[in-house]
C-alpha cells in the first residue's frame, strides 16, 4: 500500500488504527485479546466474543475463532476474523445468487452476507485478507459489485469491545480497494471453476476453499 495514495477517508482510517493500537499498548492487549475471555486457552471453532453479543441494528456483524485448514495457501495465522454484512444493507434490487440450507428453510436465519476474513498473528497483527467459498462461511452470496455498494453502510458495534469494533470498522475503510479486488476476484475463481467442472455446484465444491487472498 502506497501511503501517498490514500485516500482522505484511507488516511483517517489509518489514524484511526494507529490511535486503537495505541491505545491497546498502554492496556497491554491487541485487538485480538480484547475478545477472548480472560484465562481461557483459544479453542477450535469456537466464536469469539462468546457469548456474541448481537446488536441487529447494525448492518454488520463479526467474530474472531481458529482452526486447521486444508488449503495450502492459506498462511500459518493465530486465527481470523470473520466480517460480515446483513442483508439489510443490501438494496432490495441487489440479486441473492446463493442461499444456505439454512436460510432456504428459513428466511429469517442466516442474512448474513460475508465480506472478508483477517488473518491474525500471535502478536495481535493482520496478515492477510481472504475470501472464501459459500460452503464455508454459508448465509447469502451476492455478486462483488453488489457487496461493494452495501459495504457503504458497514456499521458493526460492539460497546463491550470497543476498541476492535473501532479497528475493525477502520480496517474495512482503509482495505476497501483490496476487497473489491478480492470479492472481484472471488467470482471469477467461481466462474472459472464452474466452467471447469460443469457437473459441479462451484459454490459447494469441497475442494474450493480459499477463493482469493491478499498478503499484508
Amino acid at each position: 500500500m502506497n501511503l501517498s495514495e490514500l485516500t482522505s477517508q484511507q488516511q483517517q482510517a489509518l489514524e484511526h488504527i494507529q490511535r486503537v493500537y495505541a491505545e491497546l499498548s498502554l492496556k497491554k492487549s491487541n485487538v485480538v485479546k480484547e475478545v477472548l475471555p480472560t484465562n481461557e486457552n483459544l479453542y477450535h471453532w469456537k466464536h469469539y466474543p462468546h457469548p456474541n453479543p448481537i446488536n441487529k441494528a447494525e448492518k454488520a456483524k463479526y467474530y474472531y475463532h481458529s482452526h486447521p485448514s486444508h488449503d495450502e495457501e492459506r498462511l500459518a495465522e493465530h486465527g481470523h476474523f470473520h466480517i460480515f454484512l446483513r442483508k439489510k444493507a443490501f438494496a432490495e434490487h441487489a440479486e441473492i445468487i446463493v442461499r444456505s440450507q439454512k436460510n432456504l428453510k428459513d428466511a429469517s436465519r442466516d442474512n448474513v452476507v460475508h465480506l472478508v476474513a483477517i488473518a491474525m498473528n500471535v502478536y495481535g497483527f493482520p496478515v492477510a485478507l481472504f475470501t472464501l467459498n459459500h460452503w464455508v462461511v454459508k448465509g447469502l452470496w451476492y455478486k462483488a459489485d453488489d457487496i461493494m455498494v452495501a459495504l457503504q453502510n458497514f456499521s458493526a458495534k460492539k460497546p463491550q469491545y470497543e476498541l476492535t469494533s473501532d479497528w475493525i470498522a477502520a480496517m474495512v475503510q482503509l482495505f476497501e480497494p483490496h476487497i473489491a479486488v478480492l470479492l472481484r476476484r472471488r467470482d471469477e475463481v467461481i466462474a472459472d471453476f464452474q466452467r471447469q467442472h460443469p457437473h459441479k455446484n462451484a459454490w459447494e465444491a469441497k475442494e474450493l476453499e480459499l477463493t482469493s487472498l491478499c498478503r499484508l
